[in-house]
């Protein structure tokens, strides 16, 4: 009898059209089903063509492959529904927009309800409330209703509605359970190109920052950092550290948190991610570099943009960072400017010749405007950063002149650096215990402290860190040494001037 209902079971699944998949699909970036391919459709471009993407490997979760697999189900029987709750990631995630298009071209109505509590990213509920995941994950995770009938144009893409659930875990339970599909408030939303989100947005602004040209285009060589994969091991605080064993030539300065820098065993052969084709214009020659990431949505505020002029720590800003030299050299010794000829010649239509440094300056400049910031914040959480393009050649002199202050505080080069506002004035063993800051004096232990350190300093962000807590903590258990003393009371001045430049920038 269980043979014979096997075998029947088998004819209902090979010939009877399947109307409705359901199901909660295993969340794996490592697929368990590499044979399944599927999911290619999903890696080509909305525009057409394959889908220009350095590392598409997300579109190779096994949660991406079984939404995939649904909906090539409901495609063959012409009408139906899919519904499943799966990792959040695909809703806004500037890789999967060729998944969304195309799940845009196959339904009518697709609905999502996000759920969030993604703990990797620490994200909050909008209400500054703790946000939990109904899972025991640490991935977001989203209800994906996705609805096909008979007769479907596709060139017509799909009505999108979404609505959110924030809290703790029970809250959302309480939500679930309370409403159906049709007492949830869902909200209309219209994708549009070149990402096709399917998140809220101000359709005004977003075309406005679009206009502008994005920082992985204007630098062509561009790549993500290194990453060790064993930073005890590798990353030292000085040379001494590593012993004797080691060769000179693969201990390098290493840009490791903004306003630190560390030494690296940078062995090709040991760590896990060398990056060595972006990261060989720095080795060894007269460089500077643009850092970033490509989304910051963890961050409450972006401030995830720092600089450099050595190799770079992957996590230098929270999540994966990426860097951009300013120049590429030959092996010769020789350079050649890492800049975008089609967007440097529509700049110079505006401002006239300009020299490469000025480009980065302008850009470092517009990256730390606080109205930028504020303005696109829902554009910065997606993808790399828009640089709008100058409006006038005198703008664009009085920003390549506030960007170059800025490069020279960052890069400790600025002589206002030597004018220091703090104090340090109890002698010790210097060594960092509990840090507790007392109005503005930052104890490091039960005797000694950094006087005067002002709270627009203490309390600001830079590369989604903040330095001046962070640097102290990261030395915890450490015996400061008179560098370091020097070093902290000049990032403190640093920060002050920052904050100073960036209220110009705006006026």
């Amino acid at each position: 009898s269980i043979a014979d209902e096997a075998r029947e079971a088998g004819f209902i699944k090979r010939d009877t059209p399947i109307m409705v998949v359901i199901g909660n699909p295993p969340y794996s970036g490592e697929s368990s089903n590499a044979h399944y391919t599927g999911n290619d459709v999903y890696k080509v471009e909305p525009s057409g063509g394959k889908l220009q993407e350095r590392n598409s490997k997300w579109l190779n979760d096994d949660y991406v492959k079984f939404i995939r697999f649904a909906e090539s189900m409901i495609e063959k029987t012409g009408e139906g529904i899919v519904a499943m709750i799966t990792a959040h990631g695909y809703i806004d995630n500037p890789t999967f927009r060729g998944m969304r298009h195309h799940l845009l071209q196959t339904f009518d109505e697709i609905y999502v309800l996000d759920l969030h509590g993604n703990s990797k990213k620490k994200r909050r509920a909008p209400d500054g409330g703790k946000d939990e995941n109904v899972f025991a994950i640490q991935q977001g995770v989203a209800i994906l209703l996705g609805i096909k009938r008979k007769g479907k144009n596709t060139n017509e893409l799909a009505m999108v509605s979404r609505a959110d659930c924030y809290g703790l875990r029970q809250i959302k339970f309480d939500y679930l359970n309370k409403n159906s599909f049709d007492t949830v408030e869902w909200r209309v939303i219209k994708p549009s190109g070149p990402n096709y989100e399917w998140v809220d947005r101000d359709t005004k602004t977003q075309n406005e920052y679009l206009k502008g040209f994005s920082v992985n285009e204007i630098f062509p060589k561009n790549s993500a950092c290194i990453v060790s994969g064993n930073d005890e091991s590798f990353i030292k605080f000085t040379k001494e550290e590593f012993g004797n064993e080691l060769s000179e030539d693969n201990i390098q300065n290493l840009l490791y948190r903004v306003f630190d820098t560390r030494y690296i065993n940078y062995d090709l052969t040991s760590i896990t991610r060398s990056r060595i084709q972006t990261m060989r214009h720095f080795l060894n020659h007269d460089n500077l570099g643009l850092t970033f990431i490509r989304n910051d949505q963890g961050a409450k505020n972006f401030s995830h943009i720092f600089l450099s002029r050595i190799i770079v720590d992957g996590h230098l800003h929270p999540g994966l960072t990426y860097a951009a030299p300013l120049y590429l050299y030959a092996d010769d010794g020789s350079r050649v400017p890492n800049l975008d000829k089609k967007i440097l010649d529509e700049i110079e239509k505006i401002v006239g010749k300009t020299s490469p440094e000025d480009i980065f300056d302008y850009i470092y400049a517009a990256l730390y405007s606080p109205q930028y910031r504020e303005k696109y914040r829902e554009f910065l959480k997606i993808d790399f950063p828009r640089i709008p393009y100058p409006k006038s050649a005198l703008r664009f002199q009085r920003l390549v002149a506030l960007g170059s202050e800025l490069r020279s505080l960052h890069l400790f080069e600025s002589l206002k650096l030597n004018d220091c506002i703090t104090t340090y004035p109890i002698a010790g063993d210097n060594r960092v215990e509990k840090i507790k800051r007392d109005g503005n004096t930052v104890f490091i232990n039960a005797m000694q402290y950094f006087g005067d350190v002002p709270d627009v300093a203490w309390n600001f962000p830079v590369g989604g860190y903040l330095p001046a807590q962070k640097w102290l903590k990261d030395r915890k258990g450490r015996m400061l040494s008179n560098d370091d003393i020097e070093h902290y009371q000049k990032m403190i001045v640093a920060l002050v001037e920052t904050t100073r430049i960036m209220e110009v920038i705006d006026n």
